[in-house]
């Protein structure tokens, strides 16, 4: 988080990302599940977050994950455009892990 190295921030979240759509609308569903819960801080917006993730849709179906990356952190500002909103609000109020 804000003022953390983005490699101990949170390292061990897991965010998972839904999606389910009706024939009229579409209705977005988050759910978010801490692997190891921190003690520290808790991001809010604006906080530097660095976390382990997998992201899967309500299917089971994995979109991305950190292991597809090397299994390096993904790093952003909480908050900031350009992620998919499973990001902003999953890991919203999570804390640090030190």
């Amino acid at each position: 988080m804000k003022g953390s190295s983005p490699a101990t921030a949170a390292p061990q979240t897991q965010a998972q990302a839904g999606a389910a759509a009706s024939s009229s609308t579409s209705t977005e569903q988050v759910q978010a599940q801490e692997v190891t819960v921190g003690k520290g801080a808790s991001a809010t917006p604006g906080s530097s977050v660095s976390v382990l993730y997998v992201g899967k849709l309500q299917d089971g179906t994995v979109f991305d994950s950190s292991a597809a990356h090397n299994n390096q952190p993904l790093t952003f500002t909480l908050g900031s455009q350009g992620l998919i909103a499973g990001f902003q609000i999953g890991v919203n109020g999570m804390k640090e892990r030190r």
